[in-house]
């Protein structure tokens, strides 16, 4: 960054657009991990705050203690750790998604229009 033009005002930006972009992404993380451990929410309600919060904390708490325990190498540990347990249930829901447009779509014509034609 100290090689571009005008670093003085660059290096403040990059910084500034960096933490803008981890605070949306962590805050948007903790609200769909606090609506999915929510019981009981339909349509648009919204998950507690208080649970919100405690999921940032938590996502937090994690990144902070690979940034502790060094380097790249405890991130890709963990990301595999994490993803191979993931790996079935992924398989199940491509199947499920299969199954589910062969019901809806099966029976049409290939050259058949997906959606119906609402023009008047």
């Amino acid at each position: 960054l100290g090689t571009l033009p005008m670093p003085w005002l660059v290096i403040p930006l990059f910084i500034l657009l960096c933490f803008v972009f981890l605070a949306t992404t962590l805050d948007s993380a903790a609200y769909v991990l606090a609506s999915v451990t929510t019981r009981e929410l339909s349509g648009y309600q919204e998950p507690k705050r208080s649970i919100r919060v405690t999921w940032a904390l938590i996502l937090a708490g994690v990144g902070i203690a690979l940034i502790q325990l060094g380097g790249l190498k405890p991130v890709q540990t963990s990301t595999i750790v994490v993803a191979l347990p993931l790996i079935p249930v992924l398989l199940v829901l491509t199947l499920s998604l299969m199954r589910w447009l062969r019901e809806d779509f099966g029976s049409k014509p290939e050259d058949a229009p997906l959606a119906p034609d609402t023009a008047e």
